[in-house]
């Protein structure tokens, strides 16, 4: 229990020498978990009256929903794709937000739910969100150990598990959950789609590989025109 408010966060840390901490639990959508996290801060705790300074929102999938007692725990321990945003402070006007990015809150795919204030819309779009994340979980470990960081045991071939082959069928199937989240919402509140599959862009990817192809094509050619003299 807060003093003054008499509000009762989701689940208040307590512990001696150190400041309570406050964390606010939704389920997807979770529209106003950030901002119920956020107006912990600078609230007293009932009985010692410590000053709250650390706050986190968390947002869950929506499969959490049908589980419950020890599936819930057993589900909670595994899921890797809880959401979740810490808030430190003395008050709410004077909070810092992680993650950021060079000092930026970061705007992502499984940030758009939260910030539809049509609650019907809101929901379909959560489980779009989460469709669309399943559908690119290959992706995370790509991006994880060879696109954004090189993971050492990977680079070095000692034993590390290998990166899970992609096929342009997966890749279709990520590309088609993004549309969808994207169409979902377009057509809210446009009334109309988007065909993303069929947008064509020069000099794109596509073009790349085949200079690139080209280039070993007349490398090889060069190489035998040396070779026989």
């Amino acid at each position: 229990m807060l003093r003054e408010s008499f509000a009762r966060p989701d689940i208040l840390v307590v512990e001696p020498n150190v400041s309570p901490v406050a964390i606010e639990v939704e389920i997807l959508p979770a529209i106003n978990i950030e901002s119920e996290a956020l107006s912990r801060l600078g609230q007293y705790t009932s009985g010692a009256g410590r000053t709250i300074l650390s706050a986190i929102a968390v947002r869950l999938p929506t499969r959490i929903r049908a589980k419950q007692g020890h599936q819930l725990v057993k589900e909670l321990a595994a899921a890797a794709d809880l959401e979740m945003a810490l808030y430190t402070g003395s008050d709410s006007s004077k909070a810092s937000r992680w993650p950021r990015s060079v000092g930026k809150d970061n705007l992502t795919l499984s940030r758009l739910a939260g910030t539809i204030e049509d609650a019907t819309l809101a929901t379909r779009v959560a489980a779009l969100v989460e469709s669309a994340k399943a559908e690119a979980g290959f992706v995370r470990d790509w991006r994880n150990r060879h696109l954004a960081h090189r993971d050492l045991q990977l680079a070095l071939g000692s034993g590390a598990q290998p990166l899970s082959t992609v096929s342009d069928d997966q890749m279709e199937r990520a590309l088609a959950a993004l549309r969808s989240v994207m169409n979902e919402i377009q057509l809210h509140y446009w009334n109309s789609t988007t065909e993303y599959e069929f947008f064509v862009a020069p000099n794109d990817a596509e073009s790349l590989t085949y200079y690139l192809s080209e280039a070993v094509k007349a490398e090889r050619k060069q190489q035998e025109r040396w070779s026989g003299g």
